[in-house]
């Protein structure tokens, strides 16, 4: 069943949801809904052992799944899915067009508007990424470093936004890089390095750009002690370095920045080796981009040794979402509130089983999560399954979080008016502020329940 957050019929029912829901968890002015699972999404061509959900991304209506063990174009080449969010429709398969064995396409993914980028770090031994337009599914650019090196592992990890595209290469030189591409000419801007750079940092390992900044992880960095990690901000139009951060209780083993999410001025960073509930229980934290300043740690209220909490994150406006894979011997996956840093919700599949991986991968976008679940064995196993759930929101044109609509949001509207990528004012969700949102935010008039 599909649950539209702006359906007037939730109304009555969400407003003795969360009068329940604030005895519980404290609320701040904006009315939290709930987090429903809506579908169970697998390839219409799924075999044993794809791992289709290794690596999820979803913005706004857009969602694209890799599976990077499918064996089209020969043992491990990858491949990588589109999907309809609204309807969980498959609208594409996208492999390379020099697709060959091993490749492992589609281990990383990521899209914004209408550009999806796919990494395959083994191509030609040295690694590749891809540019794909995901409405048509046409493949655009081949991505390539232009010092690449066998074993450099480019495209493990790759991030887009606008035309800004990001790919890491955490074993460039034995220390790491990140390169940066125009998407629309497919050519290469800036090589990244840390400027304290070591063997074994693996910089690069993880990346995410939000408007003109650049996030590389280096989980591997020993400043707070070994593989304590850290993270390193630059300026994409420059190639600048920015700042370095360091979790403020960085110790031994924390691998604090095996993940990375940017969005807007916030950075979350997963450390999925943080051993405050035992051993790799992990954690998750909270930075503002412009100040460097830590403004939350993250852990989950059941925590326990092993779950590997933060070995996925990832933030849209204002809900982070950390994967926990290992949680329960299935994974699990939380949502906070980043204004508060509290956690709101615990998310497990409806068909969850022992080794599932759920949670190994994450992605959050205008009121919809999406977790991977590489081992799911639903068409076989190891085939793979990813999940959206949506959020219902009980007011989704409360813009600004005062519990009533008014012209206060309509302004708002107004002020975003035009094409937009995952921003609130978006009310339907179709990539641009216009007149159907301004008819959203009346039909809203009034308190909200």
């Amino acid at each position: 069943m599909v649950f539209k957050s702006t359906a007037r019929t939730w109304r009555v029912r969400f407003a003795g949801w969360v009068a329940v829901a604030c005895l519980l968890v404290p609320c701040g002015g904006t009315a939290w809904g709930e987090w429903e699972q809506v579908y169970e999404l697998t390839a219409d061509d799924a075999a044993n052992g794809d791992y289709f959900g290794g690596s999820v991304y979803v913005s706004g209506s857009t969602i694209v799944v890799g599976a990077f063990k499918d064996d089209d174009s020969g043992t491990s080449s990858g491949s990588a899915y589109v999907f309809d969010a609204s309807t969980g429709e498959q609208l594409h398969k996208l492999t390379a067009t020099d697709a060959a064995a091993g490749d492992q396409f589609g281990y990383s993914v990521a899209v914004s508007g209408d550009t999806a980028v796919v990494g395959a770090f083994l191509d030609d031994d040295a690694g590749a990424a891809y540019v794909f337009d995901p409405i048509t599914g046409q493949q655009l650019h081949k991505l390539t470093a232009a010092d690449a090196a066998a074993g450099d592992h480019f495209g493990y990890s790759v991030s887009v936004n606008g035309y800004i595209v990001v790919v890491g290469a955490w074993l460039d030189d034995e220390t790491g890089s990140a390169y940066v591409f125009d998407a629309i000419t497919g050519q290469q801007i800036h090589k990244l390095t840390a400027a304290d750079a070591a063997a074994g940092d693996q910089f690069g390992y993880s990346v995410s750009v939000s408007g003109n900044t650049v996030v590389a992880g280096a989980h591997g960095n020993d400043d707070a002690g070994s593989n304590s990690g850290s993270v390193y901000l630059f300026d994409a139009a420059t190639g600048q370095p920015l700042r370095k951060l360091v979790a403020s209780d960085a110790g031994d083993g924390d691998y604090f920045g095996l993940s990375v999410s940017m969005s807007g001025t916030l950075i979350a960073i997963g450390a999925p080796g943080n051993n405050d509930a035992g051993g790799n229980s992990g954690s998750a934290y909270l930075f503002d981009a412009t100040t460097g300043q830590q403004l939350h740690k993250f852990t989950a209220t059941d925590a326990t040794g092993g779950d590997e909490f933060g070995h996925s994150v990832s933030i849209s406006g204002n809900t982070v979402v950390a994967g926990a894979f290992q949680d329960d011997d299935r994974g699990s996956a939380y949502v906070f509130d980043a204004t508060t840093g509290l956690q709101l919700y615990k998310l497990t599949s409806d068909d969850a089983s022992e080794e599932d991986f759920f949670g190994v991968s994450v992605s959050v976008s205008a009121g919809n999560i999406v977790a991977g679940a590489p081992y799911d064995d639903t068409a076989g196993p190891g085939s793979g399954s990813a999940y959206l759930f949506r959020e219902t929101v009980p007011c989704p044109a409360d813009l600004n979080g005062d519990d009533k609509v008014n012209i206060d949001d309509l302004f708002l509207v107004l002020g975003a008016w035009g094409a937009c990528d995952d921003c609130p004012e978006d009310l339907n969700d179709d990539g641009v502020v216009d007149i159907d949102d301004i008819f959203e935010v009346l039909d809203w008039w009034g308190p909200c329940p």
